[in-house]
């Protein structure tokens, strides 16, 4: 078995999941993590979506069909995923409409992911393609780790955060809780970053961020105008 299957889902064989919300998120869960799993060794059966949002409210999504909450009946068997971007909505989406209806919160690890053994993570965290996690790295509940990321030694980072795309986390780091770190964002190694704080796209952290602390390098501006 691979290891996302020996560390982060206990049963052996085809497990029924749903995947809560009808953005760009989910798909990506669907066409790019759950196919690919499946690719390597099958596992997961996709019943369908969930978006409680009335005013996306189709019929079916990606070709399969959507529910609502309503529908969940008998659901101990099942598992539900949240690829909502938003740590805010992802949070009460998990713990409410998945959680709350008896649902259980899967685990997704991209099989290109790399990670040692040691790796721990909670439930419901999602780990794109290409991320390289160095040893005892903890995940929380809830976490994203997206494309391509690197999660340095004796890392953590906490319940509900998202780590964007190419980020560089050196040994030692801590996120809290609900943070949110932009894409290409570097930190030198053992940083601090108080929950809730945002740290912005392409930024380079030399020291702590306080919690609910928004972050960011020079911004962009014009130099000068072409033509």
């Amino acid at each position: 078995l691979s290891i996302w299957e020996r560390n982060y889902n206990e049963d052996v064989g085809l497990k029924k999941i749903i995947i809560f919300g009808a953005g760009e998120g989910s798909r990506e869960i669907l066409d790019i993590i759950i196919k690919d799993l499946n690719k390597e060794t099958p596992a997961w059966e996709v019943l369908g979506f969930v978006d409680t949002n009335k005013e996306k409210r189709v019929d079916s999504f990606c070709g399969y069909p959507m529910f609502c909450q309503d529908d969940f009946s008998n659901t101990s068997d099942t598992y539900g995923v949240c690829g909502i971007m938003d740590n805010t909505i992802r949070k009460k989406v998990c713990e409410e409409e998945i959680l709350g209806n008896g649902l259980r919160l899967a685990s997704l690890i991209h099989p290109s992911a790399i990670m040692p053994e040691d790796f721990s993570c909670g439930k419901g965290t999602i780990v794109y393609p290409g991320v390289k996690i160095s040893y005892n790295v903890r995940l929380g509940q809830g976490v994203i780790v997206n494309y391509n990321s690197v999660l340095g030694h004796d890392s953590i980072v906490n319940d509900y955060s998202f780590v964007g795309p190419s980020v560089t986390m050196t040994g030692g780091c801590l996120l809290g809780s609900s943070c949110l770190i932009g894409a290409g964002a570097v930190f030198v190694p053992g940083i601090e970053v108080g929950d809730c704080s945002i740290v912005g796209a392409g930024t380079f952290v030399f020291s702590n961020v306080k919690a609910l602390t928004s972050v960011v390098s020079l911004p962009q501006k014009v130099t000068r105008a072409i033509g």
